[in-house]
């Protein structure tokens, strides 16, 4: 004799694969929803320093009053392996750094830009800013470029 089954039972096996199916879709389709925008690779930050100081400054000691806020930028191309390795005393405090590309025809490689530090003149007396330019994984020769500059903050 065949075996049958009830109508209870067929409706509760029927319940019990929907439900799974139902959990296995709703899993598969969580992977699919929509993400917010993502935020810009590199944010300018929300305040500008008042003073800007580039290569053209290498070498040089200023004033700057207490307090006060300045970046310095300094050109470079990161795509080759290249960074700047930045030093502070510690009367410097690093607000953000961060690598801003050059306007760039779209689909361009290989674009170089300007490597930035903002900071704010925090402890009085002379404080010093330095950066060697160069390739993290290769050893210092001392023929690499560099940067340095001087801040008696008063």
């Amino acid at each position: 004799m065949p075996y049958m089954i009830s109508k209870t039972h067929l409706r509760y096996r029927t319940l019990v694969v929907s439900i799974v199916l139902l959990s296995v879709l709703m899993v598969l389709f969580a992977g699919c929803t929509s993400q917010p925008p993502s935020p810009p690779a590199t944010p300018e930050p929300t305040s500008a320093p008042v003073r800007d100081f580039s290569e053209i400054d290498n070498g040089k000691s200023v004033q700057m009053p207490l307090g006060s806020e300045f970046r310095i930028v300094l050109e470079g191309n990161p795509t080759t392996g290249y960074s700047w390795n930045a030093t502070l005393s510690e009367g410097l405090k690093l607000l953000d750094s961060n690598f801003t590309q050059s306007e760039h025809s779209q689909g361009m490689v290989g674009v170089g830009g300007n490597f930035y530090w903002d900071i704010r003149a925090a402890e009085m007396g002379e404080q010093h800013f330095s950066a060697i330019y160069g390739r993290p994984w290769e050893n210092i020769t001392g023929n690499e470029t560099a940067f340095e500059m001087t801040f008696n903050v008063e």
